[in-house]
């Protein structure tokens, strides 16, 4: 039996209909070697979350992104919020623990983006940040082009 990971997704809207439907459908594109469990996503508008999460496949919903950092059953926070709270969530996750996926931008400025990066290093938690473009097959080629030298 592979173990479960508890994912929580702070941010519903467009990104967050977009990274929903990523964590629904990964296990039939991937060899994953967890069991993904979408269990919280959070949003301010109680009545908005609770509607996104039906919608989207979410087990419960919470208000208050520090409650869903601070969860010991979430392993995982996915950070698809507007670009201004980016790095005050990102560094609270590290420092709970948490693997980190945050949406780009990462930050709003170098100094944000070094202190998201040095709260990851001391904590040793997993991130990423979502550039889910660079695999798609004209950037690929167009990558391999530059790299050959190709005009």
């Amino acid at each position: 039996m592979r173990p479960a990971l508890n994912v929580a997704m702070i941010g519903y809207q467009f990104m967050g209909r977009a990274h929903s439907n990523g964590w629904r459908q990964a296990r039939h594109f991937f060899d994953l070697p967890a069991e993904i469990h979408l269990d919280t996503l959070c949003g301010r508008d109680r009545d908005a979350v609770n509607r996104a999460a039906a919608a989207f496949g979410w087990k419960k919903v919470e208000t208050d992104w520090r409650r869903v950092v601070a969860d010991p059953g979430i392993q995982v926070v996915d950070i698809c919020t507007p670009n201004e709270l980016h790095a005050e969530i990102a560094i609270a996750a590290a420092q709970a623990g948490k693997a980190i996926l945050c949406e780009k931008p990462l930050a709003r400025t170098a100094t944000e983006a070094r202190g998201m990066v040095a709260a990851v290093e001391k904590a040793g938690v997993p991130n990423m940040i979502c550039y889910n473009y660079r695999r798609v097959p004209a950037l690929m080629l167009a990558r391999d082009m530059i790299e050959r030298g190709e005009p």
